[in-house]
């Protein structure tokens, strides 16, 4: 699991450590490796999660629990929120032609594109690992942010 982050250059910083954890329920042994990776895939793909640890809890032929630890920012929301200024952010965005509705500029601030993975990159290295294809390409044209 490791290798496949290295591949999509996941970077794991304590300041974007998250920690989750994970109930499955099988019918054997197989059922449950089947069901402990796409609980994962899951996690990356809606959360934009990476982990790099993991600590089973309990295991046995039906049930499987576990804690795990990792990333899914390049940059935490404390630390985005200090960092980019939320009324700068949303001038950035709307120059280029991006309306914006927010509720805070701080809100703003910790959502700010800087604050993730360059998805360029990360639609690369999974078009690359023939994981996924490219279709389009999507620009964005507005931000809520409540």
């Amino acid at each position: 699991m490791i290798a496949l982050y290295y591949l999509a250059d996941v970077e794991f910083t304590s300041e974007s450590s998250i920690t989750r954890k994970i109930q499955l329920q099988g019918v054997d042994y197989v059922s449950l490796l089947v069901a402990w990776l796409n609980e994962l895939l899951y996690l990356h793909e809606s959360e934009n999660l990476a982990f790099n640890q993991f600590t089973i809890l309990h295991l046995d032929a039906h049930s499987l629990e576990a804690e795990v630890n990792g990333a899914g920012r390049v940059m935490s929301r404390h630390k985005a929120k200090r960092e980019i200024k939320g009324d700068r952010l949303k001038d950035e965005l709307e120059l280029e032609g991006i309306s914006i509705r927010a509720g805070s500029m701080s809100g703003l601030a910790e959502e700010a594109p800087q604050a993730y993975k360059d998805v360029s990159r990360v639609v690369n290295v999974v078009s690359q690992a023939r994981i996924a294809r490219k279709v389009a390409r999507l620009h964005p044209v507005a931000v809520v942010k409540g």
